[in-house]
């Protein structure tokens, strides 16, 4: 009896947490369907992927609480068999986590052009699929609930890949965004910002992903399923959160453009004197970064050239473009700086 409490109230209260991640992840998707209207196919079809696996999940986990606590209550034996509903959650989890983490690699490939640390992220997520289907092929074999402690190293060698994943893609993406600052204060704020959304985001899914490890090596009762079934929401928050946290970029004038083009500016207005014509120096070695929706070229940060002094024309370098104008009167210099993610 001990045993079915600790396993149906561990199994409740993460399904309760799976649940209400649904709930938000819903809002996020439809913000970000009616916002991001521009965005590339693919990346709204991973979108649509991505939450027909969590609501299938949920749907099983719900089915599954349904199934415990209604239709076999008062069967205390047959309460201490799972159900396939619960045989797929691992198999879920590592390919809702497996989309979103494969998405941020590619996202590192396209940012520093380095292909090998993407592809050992690559192997690294293969390995957590596979360790997450062959605990999904273990649980129908095992079906007990008491001998779940039999797929100890499936589920460790799952759980210890996820956190890997996690804390590579974190690492890199931050030390990228951190060494490529252009010295432009309204840049400057933007890549901090990025850079709290992929620490805040990576460490979730890392910690939460530890616990669950931990839990399950140290407690022998399956309470670890109160971190565990929560965790594909997790990652799906994560991807969604990032997608639409563009829209908190910046000014007023953002407003719009995520629909009408294919980036978000972000102005910068600097005024000049009546009687001088303006000329506009480039930080040297710096790199300039665009903000786009995420069409074909998305998720994208170009290192520019050294950077060079220019009247009369716009100075291109490597996705950052600073239109120079010559003034005869008490006219703002405009440069539009954008970050391109």
């Amino acid at each position: 009896m001990a045993v079915l409490d600790t396993s149906l109230g561990a199994i409740l209260i993460g399904t309760f947490l799976n649940v209400w991640l649904y709930g938000i992840l819903v809002t996020q998707v439809t913000l970000y369907y009616s916002v991001y209207k521009r965005d590339a196919t693919w990346i709204k079809l991973m979108v649509a992927w991505v939450m027909l696996l969590e609501t299938l999940n949920s749907i099983f986990d719900m089915g599954f609480v349904y199934r415990y606590s209604i239709t076999l209550f008062g069967n205390f034996p047959a309460q201490m068999h799972s159900h396939w509903f619960f045989h797929m959650a691992p198999l879920m989890t590592v390919t809702i986590a497996g989309t979103t983490q494969g998405f941020f690699a590619w996202r590192i490939s396209r940012l520093t052009g380095c292909k090998w640390i993407s592809w050992g992220i690559a192997l690294v997520l293969l390995t957590q699929f596979v360790a997450g289907a062959v605990t999904t092929v273990g649980a129908w074999q095992v079906v007990e609930f008491t001998r779940f402690g039999e797929l100890k190293v499936q589920i460790s060698l799952w759980l210890v890949t996820s956190a890997i994943s996690d804390l590579a893609i974190t690492i890199v993406l931050t030390w990228y965004l951190h060494t490529h600052r252009t010295g432009f204060p309204k840049t400057e704020d933007l890549i901090a910002r990025l850079i709290r959304v992929t620490v805040q985001t990576g460490l979730i899914t890392t910690l939460w992903a530890v616990l669950d490890l931990i839990i399950f090596l140290v407690v022998p009762n399956p309470l670890h399923l109160l971190f565990n079934l929560p965790l594909p929401k997790l990652y799906s928050n994560s991807l969604l959160s990032t997608l639409n946290a563009r829209g908190g970029w910046g000014d007023d004038s953002m407003q719009g453009s995520r629909n009408t083009t294919g980036g978000i500016s972000i102005p910068m207005s600097i005024a000049t004197p009546r009687t001088h014509e303006h000329q506009l120096a480039v930080p040297r070695n710096t790199e300039g970064v665009k903000v786009t929706d995420f069409e074909e070229n998305s998720f994208e940060m170009e290192e520019s050239s050294k950077s060079r002094v220019r009247q009369s024309q716009d100075i291109e370098q490597g996705g950052y473009s600073v239109h120079e104008l010559k003034h005869g009167g008490d006219r703002p210099l405009s440069s539009d700086v954008e970050l391109k993610l």
